[in-house]
């Protein structure tokens, strides 16, 4: 994994709040080279310098290439995908299309049954050619600057990904526009800034990264 200071080059600012456009900034925490700081007017938390996309793309490249190679946390996390399969099943009998944005490699969606059209989303071409190899249909690329041949879906997933992006905001407006009328959005796996881990430790929370550039809460959705 990069140091921090390794990627400092790919650092800008940004002194604008990401949800409400607010530049009333506190400090919130640091963990080395990174900083954080919180809106004042809506309560998001973010990096800030953040890394952008070059470095974001730097750093995702050899994490994905880690956790490819890494075949117990691979184990671990099928064994994730099913519980959380099984979790959303009993939600989304009547719905038939899935998007997984960010679906780092389509193993979530794979533990779906075949009954359902699956597509994912990725940056990363090394992913989205794994994802393909699994029989599902993946997108290369930014999902903002994505075109779609499907209209529509039924459910639309961001499972550790909405912390990453860096218009989370914009991300989320298109993801909206794409569901179906009663279409159900699952977001999950993201830090919770309203969790014990977050008050207490602050920058030095386990999973302060370079890449994980927002912190919510529920009332920010």
């Amino acid at each position: 994994m990069f140091e921090y200071e390794d990627l400092s080059q790919y650092f800008v600012s940004k002194n604008s709040c990401n949800f409400c456009n607010g530049n009333d900034l506190s400090e919130w925490g640091s963990r080395g080279f990174l900083k954080l700081v919180k809106c004042e007017m809506c309560g998001l938390v973010y990096i800030n310098p953040r890394l952008n996309d070059a470095g974001l793309n730097k750093y995702n490249t050899k994490n994905n290439q880690n956790r490819v190679n890494d075949i117990k946390s691979l184990q671990m996390r099928e064994e994730m995908f099913r519980l959380e399969c099984d979790y959303l099943l009993k939600h989304i009998k009547t719905h038939k299309s899935i998007l997984d944005i960010g679906c780092g490699g389509g193993g979530f969606l794979q533990s779906f049954p075949d009954q359902y059209n699956k597509i994912g989303t990725e940056y990363d071409p090394v992913i989205v050619r794994a994802t393909e190899k699994k029989g599902i249909k993946c997108y290369s690329g930014d999902f903002l600057k994505l075109k779609f041949t499907e209209t529509s879906f039924d459910v639309i997933i961001f499972r550790g990904v909405i912390e990453h992006v860096l218009d989370p905001k914009g991300t989320l407006e298109k993801a909206s526009d794409m569901l179906v009328k009663k279409g159900l959005m699952y977001i999950t796996s993201t830090p919770n800034l309203s969790s014990v881990c977050a008050e207490v430790y602050r920058g030095n929370w386990n999973i302060v990264g370079p890449d994980h550039l927002y912190y919510f809460d529920e009332s920010l959705f």
